[in-house]
């Protein structure tokens, strides 16, 4: 099973900034499977 994109951006953006949240991504809930692996 690939792993989802939202997964990868996810994980992209934590490692760009793990304490900034960017606000267009603030708005956006993620609580998709795969959430649990990037926290």
């Amino acid at each position: 099973m690939p792993v989802p994109v939202v997964s990868l951006l996810s994980l992209d953006i934590k490692n760009y900034r793990e304490e900034e949240v960017p606000d267009f991504l603030a708005q956006i809930p993620i609580s998709k499977p795969g959430s649990s692996f990037i926290k």
